[in-house]
């Protein structure tokens, strides 16, 4: 890690220009971007994000020079695992703002973008577009939930992400991608009917509704987005099985949605089953575990308030 941050570093004071005595030429800045985008998804993995993010800022500052001279792979490559990082990181934070969303969903198109101009891709670019298309519905959905920018109105962001969200199952399905990643989409998707019924909520979208509409459309959504999430749960049991991450990233929507509709007592059973599994896989001190863990404290303080004892977790 601190070989390839020292190269990037020398990278930026020499403007990543080719040759020339102590300036490194593309070759050996490529095989910079990549320790570093090895290194800071391992770092992203376990958790430790600020050190990923460090990496992958450096990495993509070549990254982008080397764009400007014709080598867009890196540039996208960069890009993908940007928007993948901010997003798990900021599902770890309940503080992150709508300013890192908003560079999440950038770097997300931005990835869509380079993937999409490819003549001709292989089997893995198709793979690497269907991801940053997946990463951008995702991060477009989270931007409308937060009442989107002063660029990006909630209805911008929702309407991106549908539009990125229906092309990424068209590339899944035309690669013959695995049934597991089509369901991915299908998790998604669920993720958007969230998203726009927390928007609702939040007085983002529709907001001249009458209260009573406003509740019923957002119910709606919501009832939609438990039904795929409830699709998606028991596809992944079944091709991947509980314990895998995928399967839980399920789990942790299902408890979520089963609380706005049912409350609480609903979402427990869920909240408890994710915090026992993310702990298996992940351990207890990961910042997604942590999360989960306070969750399931916030369902059991509220049920006993609902109870009338007072009582927390």
């Amino acid at each position: 890690a601190a070989a390839a941050s020292s190269m990037a570093t020398s990278a930026d004071a020499s403007g990543g220009e080719k040759g020339g005595e102590g300036r490194p030429g593309w070759e050996s800045l490529a095989e910079m971007i990549k320790s570093c985008i090895i290194v800071a998804r391992f770092f992203g993995e376990k958790g430790f994000f600020r050190d990923a993010q460090v990496l992958f800022d450096r990495a993509r500052r070549v990254a982008v020079m080397g764009e400007q001279r014709g080598h867009t792979e890196f540039s996208a490559e960069v890009s993908l695992y940007c928007a993948e990082l901010l997003n798990k990181w900021s599902a770890s934070d309940p503080a992150y703002s709508v300013e890192t969303m908003t560079r999440s969903a950038e770097y997300a198109a931005h990835a869509a973008r380079l993937y999409g101009a490819v003549e001709q891709p292989d089997l893995e670019t198709k793979h690497k577009y269907s991801q940053a298309l997946y990463w951008k519905g995702l991060n477009y959905s989270t931007l409308c939930r937060l009442g989107g920018t002063e660029h990006c109105t909630p209805e911008t962001a929702a309407s991106t992400a549908q539009q990125a969200l229906d092309l990424c199952l068209q590339v899944r399905k035309q690669s013959r991608a695995p049934a597991a990643k089509v369901a991915d989409v299908q998790f998604a998707r669920g993720v958007l009917s969230f998203c726009k019924a927390e928007a609702i909520q939040g007085l983002y979208l529709y907001k001249s509704l009458a209260p009573a509409d406003r509740k019923d459309l957002s119910s709606s959504l919501y009832t939609q987005a438990l039904g795929l999430f409830e699709e998606v749960y028991q596809d992944w049991t079944t091709r991947l099985g509980e314990k895998s991450l995928e399967t839980v990233k399920a789990i942790t929507m299902l408890g979520t949605c089963s609380s706005r509709l049912r409350g609480p007592a609903a979402a427990l059973p869920w909240a408890q089953k994710e915090v026992t599994l993310r702990e298996e896989l992940q351990g207890q001190l990961h910042p997604r575990t942590r999360q989960a863990r306070r969750n399931l404290a916030s369902l059991q303080e509220s049920i006993a308030r609902e109870a009338g004892t007072g009582g927390g977790a």
